[in-house]
């Protein structure tokens, strides 16, 4: 870490306007371009063509108004997609990773996550699914002893009249049923009236 910030600090020293943008960058995460170094004493007009330069040698990346360093965007990348498999590998019963749940994992600017999100959706890497989301080729699954829950929890409302019961009944079959309560909903095979 104190090499990184020695590394920055050299740049931010260096006086060259594209290691200046740099520096600002790699500390900000994402920026305006209309507010890169614009406290600076460097002229406008050398501020926009050192962003260019730094565009056409995809060094920096260009999100509608905003700017991402290239090393940046692609930790983003990699760190979003990781949490999500973590996230995945740990609740494997779960359909999706709420957005809330995701944020709370991360410690990067909201819009630098909403831009990299957009990139792996649109990339195919991730697929948005109510309000959360999820890796592409992951499904939702259960443990054979889940399983096994889930069949009771089945046959349970089967048994009910007009194969209802209330999330208290579904509850009190098993400490676990919370889980397969979540997967049937989460999945679309059994609609909670209540609501939540």
């Amino acid at each position: 870490k104190d090499v990184i910030q020695w590394d920055r600090l050299l740049l931010a020293s260096s006086l060259k306007t594209g290691d200046l943008i740099t520096y600002q960058l790699l500390k900000q995460g994402i920026v305006r371009a209309n507010e890169i170094l614009y406290q600076s004493l460097i002229p406008e007009l050398e501020i926009n063509s050192a962003i260019e330069r730094m565009i056409a040698d995809k060094s920096i990346i260009k999100r509608d108004e905003y700017l991402i360093y290239k090393q940046v965007w692609d930790e983003s990348l990699a760190a979003v997609a990781a949490e999500i498999k973590n996230y995945h590998d740990a609740n494997q019963h779960l359909v999706s990773m709420s957005l809330a749940e995701l944020n709370s994992r991360l410690s990067m600017p909201q819009l630098l996550l909403d831009y990299t999100l957009a990139a792996l959706v649109s990339a195919g890497k991730v697929r948005r699914h109510e309000s959360g989301v999820k890796l592409s080729d992951y499904s939702a699954g259960l443990s054979s002893e889940l399983e096994n829950l889930r069949k009771r929890v089945i046959e349970s409302l089967s048994q009910k009249s007009g194969g209802m019961a209330t999330r208290d009944e579904i509850m009190a079959l098993d400490k676990e049923a919370k889980k397969v309560y979540t997967y049937l909903k989460q999945n679309g095979l059994i609609v909670d009236i209540g609501g939540s």
